[in-house]
This record gives C-alpha cells, sequence and structure tokens, in this order.
C-alpha cells in the first residue's frame, strides 16, 4: 500500500491541463482545467459539477448547460443514490449529441466514481476494467473508500457480479484492484502474518520470564 500511495503522490504532481478524455463525448477533469481555451477545444456543452464547494463557481464560458450535485468527498457522503441519475444524465446528453464535462476540485475522487459507474452501465464494462480505463485516462484517479463501497453495490445492481471486492488489508479496509500488481498479496488479511507473528514472539518472552522467575527465583515465601 505504502508503495502505491508513494506512486500515486508521483503522479498527483503530474501537470494535467487540459480535460481527460473518457470516451469521445465525456470529459473528466478537475478546476484547475476548466477554462475556457479547454472547454472550446473539447466543444463542451454540458457540465456536471459533483462539488458542494463549487456550488458558486462562475464557468468560463456562459452557454453551457449546467448540472449540479452538491456531494462531499468523504467516505460518509452517500453517493450511491446519486450514481444512476448522474449515468442516466451523462447518457442522454451524449446521445441527442452533447459532450460532457464530469469534474469536482481535483478530478480525483467525486467525477472520477461518476464515469467509472457510467463506464459499468453503458460499456458493458466490469467494475475492474472500467477504473482501470479511466485510471489511464488520468492516472490521478483515487475515489475515496466510501466511493469504492459505493461502486461495488452499483456494480452488482447493473451487471449482477462484483469484479472489485473491499478487503482487509494494513491501512483498513481497500478495494482489491490496488494490490492486483502483488505476487501474493501477504494473505488476504494483509495485517494478519505480522499480528501473529508479534504476538506469538511476544507469548515466548513471556514464558521464558515466567520459567526464569520459577526456577532462579529464591526469595522465601512469607
Amino acid at each position: 500500500m505504502q508503495n502505491i500511495l508513494l506512486n500515486l503522490q508521483k503522479k498527483q504532481n503530474k501537470t494535467h491541463g487540459a480535460l481527460s478524455e473518457i470516451t469521445k463525448d465525456v470529459f473528466l477533469s478537475g478546476i484547475g482545467a476548466i477554462t475556457a481555451e479547454n472547454l472550446q477545444a473539447a466543444k463542451i456543452t454540458h457540465v456536471i459539477n459533483m462539488a458542494v464547494e463549487l456550488n458558486e463557481f462562475v464557468y468560463p464560458i456562459t452557454d453551457l448547460y449546467v448540472h449540479k450535485f452538491s456531494l462531499r468527498d468523504s467516505v460518509d457522503e452517500d453517493i450511491y443514490t446519486k450514481l444512476d441519475q448522474c449515468v442516466r444524465l451523462v447518457d442522454e446528453i451524449q446521445k441527442d449529441g452533447g459532450r460532457i464535462l464530469v469534474h469536482c476540485v481535483a478530478g480525483v475522487s467525486r467525477s472520477a466514481t461518476v464515469c467509472i459507474a457510467y463506464l459499468v452501465n453503458t460499456q458493458g464494462m466490469s467494475l475492474k476494467d472500467a477504473h482501470q480505463h479511466v485510471l489511464q485516462c488520468r492516472d490521478v484517479v483515487f475515489p475515496n473508500k466510501g466511493f469504492w463501497s459505493a461502486l461495488i453495490r452499483y456494480e452488482e445492481s447493473v451487471r449482477g457480479v462484483n469484479s472489485v471486492e473491499m478487503r482487509p488489508y494494513i491501512s483498513g479496509m481497500d478495494p482489491d484492484v490496488y494490490f492486483l500488481s502483488w505476487v501474493r498479496p501477504r494473505i488476504l488479511n494483509g495485517w494478519f502474518d505480522e499480528l501473529c507473528a508479534f504476538w506469538f514472539m511476544n507469548t515466548l518472552v513471556l514464558i521464558a520470564q515466567i520459567c526464569g522467575i520459577i526456577v532462579f527465583d529464591n526469595t522465601p515465601i512469607v
């Protein structure tokens, strides 16, 4: 997990000035990429704003259709109940010939979650493949753990199966897609080997100390 987070931090240092193209009509970005030049270059007609912090944001182009879903980037935010509405909106817009930008503050968690759900629902992708596709398009995407749980529920509701699981690791519950590159993920409970070794060694030390007291302590019992 530490290596993954370090790699993520390195990737986040890259400059992402342009909008990230998810499909030919659907784009993903953070607030920093929303310029008149970028919007015009991508021929954006509609914007889906996922960030509650940006409710009052003024877009540099006035003829955009703006749809707002005021969500926090928090593990306890209920994004699941909004996913189907967002996905249907994106699908309807592109079928009508529109081009859509989905964004939040950083283009990492909230808006990325919507784009992943869109691919699962409309493009026939598994959640694992949809995440991989969006990650290739924008290499800083990193939905929070609550959003991952929502995506897993969403895939099951759409496809009837799950391609991603939340599993316990040292850092807590994480989606198993973050560990697919491991040859052997240190048991499904990534912390279990270390915990057993810790308690085993400490138990041995305690037993040795007790035996030492019994054998070598000649203090008379009063």
